[in-house]
């Protein structure tokens, strides 16, 4: 199974009887450790990727200067000086130092280590959706002069790249017990602006258009915002609108599974530089153990704090190794959701005995999915 298909694993496997389950600790640093070193790790990648950038733009410059004398002179002085300014901007800030005291200097390098092998560099040339839009709008309204009535609908979305690897993600509302992009009808007349109703979201900037395929009459209008903390309303990502088509439990609007069905090139982010698609990442809710030792998924950030690897085969179904368990669907009201980052995964099949060559192991039943992912750097909260 590839890391970027869109699609779950298609295993049926009905799970083995649930006995009593034990929550053990494990021996690695506690969570809170783990996602501070997580997110200065990812400041470290951005800062390389984009001293890669500069330090490709600089040379191109200097081919172009005539009259150089020695170009590999002036290589090794640009490279010296972009290492220097990447050996400075590395430099532990004093909340760096309080993570370090809280753990011995052998589990960070440990740590470093056994993680290094999740790293993935894209470059900062990303681009979504993968297709052109037109921008005028007015001008696709004039071209349909039968039809007078028209609805907007308002796709605003935004590249989260707080994690190991950028992904999309749009926002919506229920209304109707679905989940739905904000929407405005309207009557075209002579005295009608279209350029206002363009306008109407103030933190973000219109990148296009498309029109329904199959009703001309709804004009979907994508929007893109600065940070997914600046999109209105409950976040989705393109697993959930385009696959799982629920978002947190709600069953997307029929006006959304169109417009995704109807364009594939809504579904990736291309990195400009390999022209390559970024794998979609899967979704799900993190597992914990009740006062009970029932197994149940976390609800108050705070619990994140102090989250430890299952070391127990949580769901008896006879998966041996220490394990984050997702599932799929949320087990009770109000859980928080996360990406996954499946890299090397796998199905689960009980032929297999080892699965210390995964990183990922996806298992489904008609009672149960859920993934078994053995970092944190492969998980993201949305």
């Amino acid at each position: 199974m590839s890391s970027g298909d869109n699609r779950e694993p298609e295993v049926e496997l009905k799970p083995e009887p649930e006995s009593e389950v034990e929550l053990k600790k494990s021996s690695f640093p506690p969570f809170k450790i783990q996602k501070k070193y997580e997110k200065y790790n990812q400041h470290f990648l951005n800062i390389q990727n984009a001293m890669k950038d500069i330090e490709h733009e600089m040379d191109e410059l200097h081919k172009e200067i005539d009259g150089i004398s020695s170009e590999s002179d002036i290589k090794t002085t640009t490279n010296t000086s972009i290492n220097d300014t990447e050996s400075k901007m590395i430099e532990p800030s004093d909340d760096t130092t309080d993570t370090s005291s809280e753990t011995n200097d052998s589990d960070v390098i440990s740590d470093t280590e056994s993680e290094s092998h999740y790293t993935k560099n894209y470059s900062s040339k990303l681009q979504y959706p993968t297709t052109e839009m037109a921008l005028k709008v007015e001008d696709y309204i004039e071209t349909n002069r039968e039809t007078r009535d028209f609805t907007l609908v308002y796709c605003c979305y935004s590249i989260n790249t707080d994690y190991m690897i950028p992904f999309v993600v749009y926002s919506g509302k229920e209304s109707d017990g679905k989940y739905q992009f904000p929407s405005v009808p309207i009557t075209v007349t002579e005295d009608t602006n279209i350029e206002s109703y363009k306008n109407t979201i103030k933190d973000g900037a219109f990148t296009g258009y498309i029109p329904d395929a199959t009703n001309p009459s709804v004009i979907y209008m994508f929007y893109s915002v600065l940070t997914p903390k600046l999109l209105p309303g409950k976040e989705a990502t393109i697993n959930e609108l385009c696959h799982l088509k629920l978002v947190d439990g709600i069953a997307i609007d029929e006006s959304i599974d169109k417009l995704f069905t109807q364009n594939d090139g809504l579904l990736y982010i291309t990195d400009l530089e390999t022209s390559e698609h970024i794998p979609v990442p899967f979704s799900g809710y993190l597992c914990t153990m009740d006062d009970a030792n029932h197994i149940t998924n976390i609800v108050n950030p705070d619990e994140e704090e102090d989250l430890q690897l299952f070391t127990t085969d949580i769901f008896n179904v006879g998966l041996e190794d220490d394990f984050y368990y997702l599932t799929t669907k949320s087990l009770n009201p109000g859980a928080l959701r996360y990406v996954i980052f499946p890299l090397k995964a796998v199905t689960f099949d009980k032929s297999i005995i080892d699965y210390s060559e995964y990183n990922s192991v996806y298992y489904k039943s008609p009672e149960l999915d859920f993934w078994a992912i053995t970092s944190i750097k492969q998980i993201g909260k949305i």
